[in-house]
This record gives structure tokens, C-alpha cells and sequence, in this order.
């Protein structure tokens, strides 16, 4: 038989009534049935709040989360993808600068002329330790 519209079924515990159980049951030394005329739980409330470590509510797991589509797992990979790009290019440009550096080192060099006399061995001697 189906339930009545507007109903939705046993109503949980509180904290207070799950209180009242244990007490009845550990400390007067009621019996289940006693405890079901004298609050109108149910019997499986009545054994779950008695068989409960303590008179605290659990906290409740809660709708798991939404599972991704799809559709959805392919763009986070073309985004991961076009990251990834940003940063070999980012590379790319760090090496043309240090080129074009490293070209405007050489033209200061072929300004300043050939190096001549004791400064020449000093630059040769230079050359040799940097390689």
C-alpha cells in the first residue's frame, strides 16, 4: 500500500529523542518494547539508537559529486594542451633574446677593433678558461 501524498515516512532521531532511548533503556532498565509504547519510535529506531556508540548523529555523506562528461574531459585536455604550448614557445622567445644577445656581445667586440699586445694574451687565456 502505498504511502500517503504529503508524507515522508519515518522522521529521523534528533540528538534529544536518541538521548531519551539510551536513558530509558541503560539507566531505568526499560525494555525495547517498553521504550516503543512509551515514545513511539520504532523498533529499528529504537535498536539503532540503543546499538549507537553515542547519542550523536553522524554526519551524512551528501549527493556525490557530478561525473565529468565527455565533452568536458576533452576541453580540460585541449586547455592542459594549450598551456603546455604557451610555455615551449615561452622557451623559444628566452632563447632567440639570448641570441640576440649574445649577436650584440660580437658587434661590441668587432667595434672595439682587434686586441693587441698583452691584452691579447689575456683575452686568449680568458677564451681558454670560459671553454
Amino acid at each position: 500500500m502505498p504511502r500517503p501524498v504529503g508524507t515522508t515516512g519515518r522522521k529521523q532521531l534528533t540528538v534529544e529523542d536518541r538521548q531519551l532511548v539510551r536513558t530509558l533503556f541503560f539507566e531505568e532498565k526499560k525494555s525495547q518494547a517498553q521504550i516503543r509504547n512509551i515514545t513511539k519510535f520504532s523498533e529499528h529506531q529504537i535498536r539503532h539508537a540503543i546499538r549507537a556508540k553515542s547519542a550523536a548523529i553522524g554526519a551524512r555523506p551528501g549527493r556525490p559529486k557530478k561525473v565529468k562528461t565527455f565533452e568536458q574531459e576533452q576541453q580540460q585536455q585541449q586547455s592542459d594542451e594549450a598551456t603546455s604550448n604557451l610555455k615551449v614557445e615561452e622557451s623559444k622567445t628566452e632563447k632567440v633574446t639570448l641570441s640576440d644577445q649574445q649577436q650584440q656581445q660580437q658587434q661590441q667586440q668587432q667595434k672595439e677593433g682587434p686586441v693587441t699586445g698583452t691584452t691579447a694574451a689575456a683575452a686568449e687565456h680568458a677564451g681558454d678558461t670560459a671553454t
